[in-house]
């Protein structure tokens, strides 16, 4: 019985160790993207800079779509914008938003090599940073403030009042 629970508590380590080992190979290959400024708001300029670890690239794209989560709306029609090489392994480019109601950016990586192209981060979202006319971004929780605060003075004010 003890070998039985040897040969599986081995097993299952292999495989565990083996999994952990494929994940970390995966996630170096996948490339990565930098948006400056982080929080960007509607109709701003935004740079976009994209790692690519792959050597045989020939050419890289950005498509960038804005979104309204409001509405549940993105505006078309959708940006495909070429990446320029910077340095060994690393693209930018730089796109200006056109729409005012835009509250989220969505994009996807097009990567060209010899075998083709391979679609990274598609419908990556990005928030933008939306200011209201009272810089709050929260309406409506004072009230729920004023709740609690009433619900915690009555049973002061009737113990006072015996």
């Amino acid at each position: 019985m003890k070998r039985i629970y040897k040969k599986i508590s081995t097993i299952t380590l292999v495989v565990i160790l083996m999994c952990s080992l494929s994940v970390g190979i995966v996630s170096a290959l996948i490339p990565t993207i930098n948006i400056d400024p982080e929080s960007p708001t509607p109709k701003s300029t935004v740079k976009f800079t994209s790692e690519v670890e792959d050597q045989n690239v020939i050419e890289v794209r950005l498509l960038i779509q804005e979104c309204n989560a409001n509405t549940g709306i993105c505006h078309e029609p959708r940006e495909n914008l070429s990446m320029s090489k910077i340095s060994e392994g690393v693209y930018e480019t730089s796109a200006t938003l056109k729409f005012e109601d835009t509250t989220y950016i969505q994009y996807s990586l097009n990567v060209k090599t010899g075998e083709g192209w391979v679609q990274y981060l598609e419908g990556t979202k990005k928030d933008l940073n939306l200011q209201n006319n009272n810089g709050n971004n929260t309406p409506g929780f004072e009230f729920i403030l004023a709740i609690l605060a009433t619900i915690l003075i009555i049973p002061i004010v009737y113990k006072r009042k015996r």
